[in-house]
């Protein structure tokens, strides 16, 4: 049973929180910690998403981010009950805290979970970066038990009301609540947590931004496992013999796989040099989106046929494809093997992008290194490219829904800036304001083929005659945003500048397209003795294969 005690009630911001889990049982090796200062050169906590140690204290999320996720954890694993014996721990945990409100969004939460469970994709906001937005309700396979304290309300799983305290098992919808200095509600633990679990703190921020910083952390639990209550019958013995025969057979299997594998990547490193080799043992060591076999990828993009292929880019191809044995749509980005630097693209991206969670990039699946050939897999976008629903024959995009993917993909834009330090503002800001002009004026950069920019030069000459407004996409028969339309074009622009430190970025764009900055006065002769950048870095909407689907649900 969960037991909470509030020093003070949950409006005011400074709280001192007391959770006890209650069994009675005799106790032995006790896991017993207490922290009221948190050190960052101390490796006791683990810090995960944006949380950090800060000026003594632990800081999930400040103040600056939103779509925030931050997370931090003790160290070592809490052994929660023994199945043996069937004998639960007791634990008692005190902690301080303080939510600091611009405005609310979303709250925090101590949590239970299964050991080395990774922040989920699409977690932001109410979520509290412990389940993503589309986990079924009551999912077996997550495990999970939290004490949550919500500051936002979401119509979809919170109680009536704003701010609330809640126990929850497995999903977001409290089991119970109540705004009071007490709670308690009874959970089977050994139905709802494995032996072993982690546990700490999860907070996260959604469209708006909110601080939530741990002062002071104490627990302690017990177990008692004593060799005289432990009496293995003649059952057990068997059982136990039973299972080192299979541990044996799992460990012959386990070596001979190793032998197997150690074969692929001498093969692999004879291929494509030590380097490649040794990051494949580093993604197979971060338990990273997992490997793909090449005959499995062939069949799902039916031989790479042309019919089935998406885009180009710079590197390579893009095909969609369906995964048989899971039914899913996957894109697969086929990078041109024989190329200078394929390896390095392949290596990269393998690695930047499987670290990186944000709503606005697609989910990365897994990667194939077979046959001489470099294959990504990503998650496919449902809704089609933005290239279709610019570029294609169907119904005309609203303007409406152009501006918010512009704004999605600037924010995709500042948070590998910004965040991950994964973007660079040479060429990707330049892509951005290709791909933005493209938005707003509904033509492509490129056409049959031939590369050229005559967009980028179309839309300047108009800018500087004083009537850039007659760029804006005909089909939409001016039913837009004045004002959004001349930012999105006057970005678009600034985003081209033939010199790179005058670019803006990522953060500077999304302040203006939200009507919140004015915009440059751009000179008049920037593109004079101009050379168009290379192909390679003028990218348009069709050569982004891993741009967002621009899921706009939530915050």
């Amino acid at each position: 049973m969960f037991l909470i005690r509030l020093a003070t009630g949950f409006q005011i911001l400074t709280t001192y929180c007391f959770v006890i889990f209650q069994i009675p049982t005799s106790f032995s090796t006790p896991l017993t910690f207490n922290f009221n200062h948190f050190d960052a050169s101390a490796n006791d906590i683990v810090y995960e998403g944006d949380a950090q140690p800060f000026s003594g204290a632990i800081e999930l999320n400040n103040n600056v981010l939103i779509c925030s996720v931050g997370r931090a954890t003790y160290a070592k694993p809490l052994h929660l009950w023994d199945s043996s014996m069937g004998i639960l721990t007791d634990f008692t945990t005190r902690f301080s805290f303080r939510i600091s409100q611009r405005n609310a969004s979303d709250g925090f939460a101590f949590f239970l979970a299964s050991v080395a469970y990774q922040i989920p994709p699409n977690s932001v906001g109410g979520y509290l970066g412990l389940l993503k937005s589309t986990t079924n309700v009551g999912v077996p396979q997550i495990q999970i038990v939290m004490v949550e304290f919500d500051t936002f309300h979401n119509d979809k799983y919170d109680p009536p009301g704003e701010q609330h305290i809640g126990i929850n098992n497995n999903n977001m919808s409290s089991l119970t609540y109540r705004r009071n200095s007490s709670l308690s509600w009874k959970i089977d633990l050994t139905e709802a947590l494995p032996e072993w679990v982690t546990i700490g703190f999860s907070g996260a921020t959604g469209r708006l931004t909110e601080r939530h910083t741990i002062y002071y952390w104490e627990f302690s639990s017990t177990l008692d496992i004593t060799e005289q209550k432990r009496k293995i019958s003649v059952k057990k013995v068997v059982l136990v013999s039973i299972c080192a025969f299979i541990f044996i057979v799992i460990g012959v299997s386990i070596s001979w796989l190793s032998v197997k594998k150690w074969r692929s990547y001498k093969s692999i490193r004879e291929k494509y040099g030590k380097t490649i080799a040794i990051v494949d043992f580093d993604i197979e060591r971060g338990a990273l989106p997992k490997r793909f076999k090449y005959q499995v990828l062939v069949a799902a993009t039916n031989g790479f046929a042309d019919d089935r292929r998406l885009g180009q880019g710079g590197s390579g191809q893009v095909y969609r494809g369906t995964l048989s044995d899971l039914g899913r749509l996957v894109a697969v980005k086929r990078i041109f093997a024989k190329s200078e630097n394929s390896e390095k693209v392949f290596i990269n991206e393998a690695k930047i992008i499987s670290r990186l969670i944000h709503r606005n990039l697609v989910q990365f699946l897994g990667r194939c290194q077979e046959k001489e050939e470099l294959l990504l897999v990503y998650e496919d976008m449902p809704n089609g490219s933005l290239d279709t629903h610019i570029f294609g024959s169907g119904r005309t995009l609203p303007w409406n829904m152009r501006y918010k993917i512009a704004l999605g993909l600037a924010y995709a834009l500042h948070y590998l800036q910004e965040e991950t330090e994964q973007a660079s503002k040479v060429s990707d800001m330049y892509s951005f304001g290709v791909v933005a002009l493209e938005i707003a004026c509904g033509r492509r950069t490129f056409h049959e083929g031939e590369y050229h920019v005559p967009l980028v030069s179309w839309v300047w000459k108009l800018y500087v005659a004083g009537d850039i407004l007659n760029a804006a996409d005909e089909r939409l028969s001016m039913d837009f945003d004045l004002k959004e339309m001349t930012c999105l074009l006057i970005v678009g622009l600034w985003c081209t500048y033939p010199n790179h430190k005058e670019r803006p970025t990522a953060g500077q764009v999304i302040r203006i397209l939200h009507l919140e900055a004015s915009l440059p006065e751009l000179p008049h002769d920037m593109h004079e003795n101009v050379v168009h950048p290379a192909s390679g870095q003028a990218n348009s909407i069709q050569s982004a294969p891993i741009t967002s689907s621009l899921d706009y649900g939530g915050r």
